[in-house]
């Protein structure tokens, strides 16, 4: 069975402190059938009820974190207290969906009289104190925030695209059906591209936080995580700078001297700068 998961992170992985989490976390459930057309492929209906599916995990995760924050905001707990009165509800159920991850738990074919339907269970894995500093960092990082709800919406808008043309292909025009595939396809393929790269600066980002230790040729970061997304050269200080999503990797004199986070980062300006410009709460390492 072929396993499909998405990574919303929404083009990059939100980081906020970066402390560890051991906080309760609660499962999401959500549950679709979908009956085949006489257009569809098992791939086809595979990706079709996985779409629909997923997206209603993610509005019941969504519905879920408002009401804990919205509980949270009530009590003050935290820094949580006035932070959320700047967000609204969308705002709140956009950001999950970027920052929550579905994984399919079951499929099952079965004939429902003279058609076949799939029906697929899906689940996300919500840690209310992860997103909530992870919306708590989106503040102060007006960029950020425009990015994921930019993002979100092109995941949105092909989602309604797809869902359009499954209406086409109930047609009975072979030219019309045919052109329709190919633009559903299409649409499927955007999505994974999309969901692709965010998959890398996802991964990367937290390869970056947990394998990169201070002392550490340029070499020796590139052999554990791979190319950058972009460097930053300042041959005057002898700095060098690697992105990899949420991070810069700093190197003093050939070696790392810190990871900032890159929201500090650009706050600095042109060209990268040591670990002495930093403070030690936009700093990672």
């Amino acid at each position: 069975m072929k396993i499909f998961t998405i990574i919303l992170l929404a083009g990059i992985s939100i980081i906020a402190g970066f402390r560890p989490v051991f906080a309760q976390t609660d499962t999401i459930f959500a549950t679709y059938t979908y009956m085949m057309g006489d257009n569809d492929t098992k791939s086809d209906a595979r990706q079709l009820c996985f779409l629909y599916a997923k997206r209603q995990c993610l509005e019941k995760a969504g519905t879920f974190v408002q009401s804990e924050l919205k509980v949270r905001k009530t009590e003050g707990i935290g820094s949580a207290g006035a932070s959320y009165s700047e967000l609204t509800q969308q705002d709140i159920s956009t950001f999950t969906g970027a920052f929550v991850k579905v994984d399919i738990v079951s499929e099952q074919f079965a004939y429902s009289g003279e058609s076949m339907a799939l029906t697929i269970k899906v689940k996300a894995i919500v840690n209310v104190d992860s997103i909530q500093d992870q919306i708590l960092a989106l503040r102060g990082d007006r960029d950020t925030q425009l990015k994921v709800k930019e993002q979100q919406q092109q995941i949105t808008q092909m989602e309604a695209s797809i869902r359009d043309l499954q209406k086409k292909l109930s047609g009975h025009s072979t030219d019309l059906i045919q052109e329709s595939r190919v633009e559903r396809q299409e649409a499927f393929g955007k999505i994974s591209e999309l969901e692709a790269i965010k998959h890398d600066i996802a991964r990367k980002t937290k390869l970056a936080v947990e394998n990169i230790e201070l002392g550490m040729t340029e070499q020796e970061v590139i052999s554990i995580i791979g190319q950058p997304r972009s460097r930053d050269d300042n041959s005057y200080e002898h700095v060098t700078a690697l992105n990899y999503g949420r991070v810069w990797i700093i190197f003093e004199s050939g070696v790392v001297s810190c990871l900032a986070k890159s929201e500090c980062f650009k706050r600095y300006g042109n060209g990268p700068h040591g670990r002495s410009y930093y403070n030690q709460s936009e700093l990672v390492k």
